[in-house]
Order: structure tokens, then sequence, then C-alpha cells
């Protein structure tokens, strides 16, 4: 819209050669928005857009703050599950994303995850018991079957390297703040 990082206008409406009074096609204009044209003015917006300049991003739910979406997802990590809980711990005190659900069933598979991160990412927590036989195999068909519906998988198990999974689904996760 022609404003500068400090909100200065870039194209006044009195620079003759290169003004820009309320909309032009360097900016607001366009073919597709032609019956909006007599209603477009830069200048309207100008504050708001200095304030989205000035403004900070920070991770969330959109319901919580970080803080309390932390508390949230630890009350309802499987009571059993230490690994659950120190998997939380460490992506939020190294300041990954957190997930947006934990131990919330999905609607057309019977598992439920230990963790979501919408649209489609199940984490599980492996802890020493799914390295028997006949768990390791009911994880595989269960996983394989979310595979086949689109979903991501990602599995931590105990003795997994945290920090090697974090880089390797950095688009999951994030990185650390």
């Amino acid at each position: 819209c022609h404003y500068g990082p400090d909100g200065q206008d870039l194209r006044p409406p009195d620079d003759q050669e290169n003004g820009c009074a309320r909309a032009c096609y360097d900016c607001l204009l366009s073919y597709y928005n032609q019956r909006d044209h007599l209603r477009l003015n830069r200048h309207v917006v100008r504050e708001f857009l200095m304030q989205l300049a000035g403004a900070t991003t920070t991770i969330g739910s959109g319901e919580r703050d970080h803080e309390s979406h932390y508390q949230y997802l630890y009350g309802r990590t499987d009571p059993e599950s230490d690994l659950e809980r120190r998997f939380l711990t460490q992506i939020y005190e190294r300041g990954h994303r957190l997930p947006d659900l934990a131990q919330g069933p999905l609607g057309d598979v019977p598992t439920i995850p230990d963790f979501f991160y919408q649209p489609n990412v199940c984490v599980y927590c492996d802890g020493s018991v799914h390295d028997d036989v006949q768990q390791r195999a009911e994880d595989e068909q269960i996983r394989r079957e979310l595979k086949d519906r689109g979903y991501r998988v990602v599995v931590y198990r105990y003795d997994d390297d945290l920090d090697q999974l974090l880089a390797r689904h950095k688009d999951v996760f994030g990185t650390a703040e």
C-alpha cells in the first residue's frame, strides 16, 4: 500500500508522476475487484498495517496461551506414561510447537494417539512395552492403516534421540525459539 516501515507515504497523492491518491493497480486495484474500486482506500488501513508490522506472533492453540495449553496437554497425558510427559515437557521447554491434542481418539481409526497435530499428524511415545512382538505387530497394523488413510505417523521411542527426531520433523514441531 506504498507505506515505508516507519509509516511514511512512499507515493503521496500530490506526486504527479508516481502518486497514489486512494488506490492504484500497483497496490489494491485489480481486474477482479473492479466492483469495489470506489470503496478501496489505502489510507484507511494505514494504522492497522502499522500495528501489524510491529506485531509478534507466538505458537499457541488459539484458545489458550502457550503456558495454559501446555498445562492442559500435560493434564491429559497417560498417567502411566513418564515418556509422554517427558516428551511434552522437553518440546515445551525448548520452545517447539505444542500438539493440538493429547490422548484424543480419531473418528475413523480405532486408535488414540498420544499427541495429535492438526491436520493429520499422530505422535506416539513408545515405551519398552512396545518392544513386545505382539504389541509391535498391533502397532504396525494400526499405523499402516493410519498412513493408508492419509495420516502421518511420528514415533518417539524410549531409546530415540529427541534432538534427532525434532530435527527430522521440523515441519511438525517447528524450531526451538
